[in-house]
């Protein structure tokens, strides 16, 4: 059993699993410069965190008469225990996403949904693993359609979304399998939702292309049991080594 952002890792670089997933190595240790964190930075809240708290706030929000940001950020923060000054901050980040999102397709397309479900827990069963993930919104449409949304936090402009969209696909296909078994039925598509840039990446879906990703997540679990079997764990160098918080460890 292992997180699906785990094997999407190992689909990336099996030596970025293996740092992350089987070593267990502080990602903001490794990448931290040697003469350690200035003040100002020792202040700021992390990706991670952030991200978690952006997540609650999408749980949270009401698609039919959206709350301001302050008011949001605030129950978000008191539901995960985290101190009240982040309170400003998360307020003012969030402010203008949520400016996007109200002039988004989106919006209107939840607030009008005859069902709407958030946060899903999953676990699926695929070739010789159980994958475990949650769905962060699964919405019928008044067609009856349903539609499957992660939201994304990620910094990137607008123009960068399709290529950036491109590391998610994986993800994506898996919580759309999920999401098929659950209900006997494809959805009729999945989005990323970039809540910076407040853009949507759309990925077309159908049963041919749900089997295929099947049959990709098979090979992709077999390779990672023989992996972790073996102990040896190949590396995929490319452009993406510039941006992986282990690359000082793996040279």
């Amino acid at each position: 059993e292992l997180a699906v952002t785990a094997l999407v890792d190992f689909d990336r670089c099996p030596q970025l699993y293996r740092w992350r997933y089987e070593l267990q190595v502080d990602a903001k240790a490794a990448a931290r410069p040697p003469s350690g964190l200035g003040p100002d930075d020792a202040a700021a809240v992390d990706a991670a965190t952030m991200g978690t708290i952006l997540h609650r706030c999408m749980e949270l929000l009401d698609f039919a008469a959206p709350q301001d940001a302050r008011a949001l950020a605030d129950r978000a923060l008191a539901d995960l225990e985290m101190q009240g000054q982040l309170l400003v901050g998360v307020a003012a980040e969030l402010e203008p996403m949520l400016q996007r999102l109200r002039a988004h397709a989106l919006m209107e397309e939840v607030a009008s949904a005859r069902q709407v479900r958030r946060e899903l827990d999953f676990l699926l069963a695929q070739g010789r693993a159980v994958l475990r993930g949650q769905i962060d919104l699964l919405f019928e449409d008044r067609a009856g359609r349903w539609r499957l949304v992660d939201y994304k936090s990620d910094r990137v402009s607008t123009d960068q979304v399709a290529r950036h969209a491109e590391g998610y696909q994986l993800q994506l296909l898996v919580y759309a399998l999920a999401a098929w078994r659950f209900h006997g039925a494809a959805p009729a598509d999945a989005r990323l939702y970039f809540l910076r840039p407040g853009t949507a990446h759309e990925l077309a879906l159908s049963e041919s292309v749900l089997g295929d990703a099947s049959r990709r997540l098979e090979r992709l679990t077999g390779e990672l049991i023989a992996a972790r079997r073996s102990g040896r764990f190949g590396r995929n160098a490319g452009e993406a080594c510039a941006f992986c918080p282990y690359r000082a460890l793996c040279r």
